[in-house]
């Protein structure tokens, strides 16, 4: 009988050490990411945490970033990549990607602009640069001193029927993006009482309104730039629109009609937001 169980035993342990590791090896490493997205355009309020199993801890982490925690915030939409190398020198890699919400105001060209909101209107708080129509037709615009290092801050110069796409309607889309209309004098009256007359064209030179002095194009030569801006209303005076005026020096929002055919600077404002 006991011959019998040390025979057994003996069985047993060679068994083990036959079969062992495939009962009691070391599952891989898995790595399982928890994702918290990007909740604004632009933001930097996403995360991820990881939660690793497998191997054999401690385990290290190194991320694209140069992180060596088990977590990232406050990051940005994007892809990022993390490595977990545990005791044993055993490695897994993930590739994680972080999303966010589209863009508020993107051109048909693509370009994404700054928004900003004032009271019950939302505006653009760069200028428009876009070079084509929104059905995708190549419109006519310059660029100031026809430099394109100059587009990047001060956008495009446009002339009054381009800039409303040929339209007559105050209030039209023009040549703004989709969801956006060029404003109309009452929608420009709005903004600067909103903000206080006495006090508007400060904020709107220097606040997130950004109002950059962009100058103009009168047909024969450049004129303004870094001293004044013009911005197209979407209303008609006559043979003549209605512009906005704002100049470095002088804490006023000018009102004044200029020549269709002159090339001035415009904003957008988001449609459905203007309080009538």
């Amino acid at each position: 009988m006991k011959a019998t169980k040390k025979i057994l035993f003996v069985l047993f342990t060679v068994s083990l050490s036959f079969y062992g590791c495939k009962y009691f090896k070391k599952a891989p490493i898995k790595i399982s990411p928890k994702i918290k997205n990007v909740t604004l355009y632009g933001a930097s309020n996403g995360s991820i945490e990881l939660t690793v199993t497998g191997g054999k801890l401690p385990y290290k982490y190194k991320w694209s970033t140069g992180a060596t925690k088990p977590s990232l915030k406050n990051v940005k939409a994007g892809t990022y990549y993390v490595t977990v190398t545990d005791l044993k020198s055993k490695k897994a890699v993930d590739t994680i990607t972080v999303k966010q919400p589209k863009p508020p105001c993107v051109d048909i060209d693509g370009n994404i602009y700054k928004i900003v909101k004032i009271g019950n209107q939302t505006w653009m708080s760069e200028n428009l640069k876009v070079t084509k129509n929104p059905k995708g037709e190549k419109i006519k615009s310059v660029c100031y001193d026809k430099d394109s290092t100059n587009i990047e801050k001060y956008g495009r110069l446009y002339q009054w029927d381009v800039a409303m796409d040929n339209m007559k309607e105050e209030e039209s889309q023009g040549i703004c993006p989709d969801g956006w209309h060029l404003p109309s004098d009452a929608e420009w009256r709005i903004l600067y009482d909103t903000l206080g007359r006495d006090s508007a064209a400060i904020i709107l030179k220097t606040g997130k309104f950004n109002g950059v002095m962009a100058g103009f194009y009168n047909l024969q030569s450049f004129h303004g730039k870094e001293q004044y801006t013009n911005y197209w209303t979407s209303t008609e005076l006559g043979d003549n629109a209605w512009k906005r005026y704002l100049h470095k020096n002088y804490n006023r929002v000018y009102r004044y009609h200029g020549n269709k055919k002159h090339f001035l600077s415009i904003r957008c404002v988001k449609n459905n937001t203007t309080q009538k």
